[in-house]
Order: C-alpha cells, then sequence, then structure tokens
C-alpha cells in the first residue's frame, strides 16, 4: 500500500520555520486584529483593556489545534489511521491540559468583561496567569511520565 504524506517535516530551516514557527504568529497576530476591531465598537468601553494579552491567551490552544490536524491528513492504513485519530488528540489534551485550563478561561473572561463593561484584568493577575502556566506546562509532563514510570 502507497502511503502519500501530506505533512512532513524536514530538516530545511525554511521549512521548519514556515511550518512550525509562522503559525503561531498568524495566530497571534489575527487574533489580535479581530479582538481589538470587536473592542473598538462605539457602544463598548474598553478602557485598561488589551487586545494582544487576550489574543496570547488564545494563541496557544490555537497552535495545539493546528499541531493536531497534520496527523489526520496522512493516508495509512485504517487501523493506524484510527490510531492516530483518535489516541492523538487524547494524548495532546493531557500533555496540554494547562493551556487550556489556564489560559482559555482568562481569554474568554476578558472578552466577557469588556462586553459586561466590567474591569478588565489587572496586569499583576495577567503575568501571574501567564507565568504559572508556563511553570504548569513544563512541570505537568515530568509529573505524568514519574506517575506513569511508576506503574
Amino acid at each position: 500500500m502507497e502511503r502519500v504524506v501530506i505533512f512532513s517535516l524536514t530538516n530545511d530551516p525554511h521549512d521548519l520555520l514556515f511550518k512550525l514557527a509562522l503559525p503561531p504568529v498568524v495566530a497571534f497576530l489575527a487574533g489580535w486584529m479581530m479582538i481589538r476591531a470587536w473592542a473598538n465598537r462605539p457602544e463598548t468601553d474598553t478602557t485598561g483593556f488589551s487586545p494582544a494579552v487576550t489574543s496570547a491567551c488564545f494563541t496557544p490552544a490555537i497552535f495545539i489545534t493546528y499541531l493536531l490536524f497534520p496527523p489526520q491528513f496522512f493516508t495509512m492504513s485504517s487501523s493506524v489511521a484510527f490510531l492516530i485519530v483518535v489516541l492523538m488528540p487524547i494524548f495532546c489534551s493531557v500533555v496540554f491540559a494547562p493551556t487550556f485550563f489556564l489560559l482559555l478561561p482568562f481569554g474568554v473572561k476578558s472578552l466577557a468583561r469588556v462586553q459586561e463593561q466590567m474591569q478588565p484584568f489587572s496586569g499583576r493577575l495577567l503575568l501571574t496567569v501567564f507565568v504559572s502556566w508556563l511553570i504548569t506546562q513544563a512541570g505537568w509532563p515530568v509529573f505524568l511520565a514519574c506517575a506513569l514510570r511508576d506503574l
């Protein structure tokens, strides 16, 4: 059976830059522009609101979702395809749980605060969220590896 690979990474630095570095930048800029356009409506008060910070809360989740899709584009045997399509999202959702549990709620709540005309989050709180996200995201795979090793 012949395999046709649509998404693959090579050792070419331009290919890696195009497939791994450009998508988060595009996701961040696109989110920033859309959120800024939404927040700059005449009836909203956006004093202290930062579209860039809110976009930064969504960008990692968008990038992880982007990384989940390429394995589904491989043409392979049905049993391997089933394993990749079913197990890869489960695996990634476990490994990247801190991204979805820490950043996404703050992004959504930030948008809701603008809609409800509430005070935006303070800079200290957002800095704390991003620092705790980095620490948790770095420590979570180590914790999982130690827990699985002891099984």
